[in-house]
């Protein structure tokens, strides 16, 4: 019942999970749009529009030109007088070394649009999707040439669910269940 991604990997389901509960999704949503990369959590660009879309702060956010060559989408918060146009172009691709990942020679049209909308929720909405990332800029974020608000977070300052939680305890005895599995 889940991705293959995450099958044998207890882990990442429960990192899933605990994300999913944090951003207010759905579990099985969660398992479809966040990849779990080095015990961390990355985003699908899909999802990321959707947390700037279902904000209270997002007035506008959608794209306004789409080709082969760049992206550009159109952002604004309420309150702001005006919208921000925020562009990702194959020249951006090409000086960040993505032009030769498998996605991007496969979908580079695709590729752009999920850009330029992470750069787009980013600037405009850093409330939203501060240290959102998704796959294709965490593997650049691992390398240290992008640097997520949370790589710099203590590990003992997170906050740790408390043990009454009926959460943690229903997500506890998941993983206890999928470990368990013979299959």
């Amino acid at each position: 019942i889940v991705p293959a991604a995450y099958k044998k990997r207890p882990a990442d389901i429960f990192v899933a999970l605990m994300t999913a509960r944090e951003l207010r999704i759905g579990p099985m949503l969660a398992l479809r749009t966040l990849y779990i990369i080095e015990g961390r959590p990355a985003y699908a660009a899909d999802l990321i529009a959707a947390l700037v879309l279902r904000s209270s702060v997002c007035k506008v956010f959608r794209p306004t030109e789409h080709t082969g060559e760049k992206c550009v989408y159109l952002a604004q918060r309420v309150g702001d007088d005006e919208p921000q146009l925020v562009t990702f172009t194959l020249e951006d691709a090409k000086l960040a070394g993505l032009i030769g990942k498998d996605n991007w020679r496969k979908y580079p049209k695709d590729m752009l649009r999920a850009r330029a909308c992470t750069r787009a929720a980013r600037q405009v909405f850093p409330d939203v999707a501060s240290g959102l990332y998704d796959p294709d800029e965490f593997s650049e974020a691992v390398e240290g040439r992008l640097i997520a608000a949370s790589d710099t977070t203590p590990v003992a300052s997170l906050e740790l669910p408390t043990p009454e939680d009926a959460l943690t305890k229903r997500i506890s005895a998941m993983v206890a269940t999928i470990e368990s599995a013979k299959t």
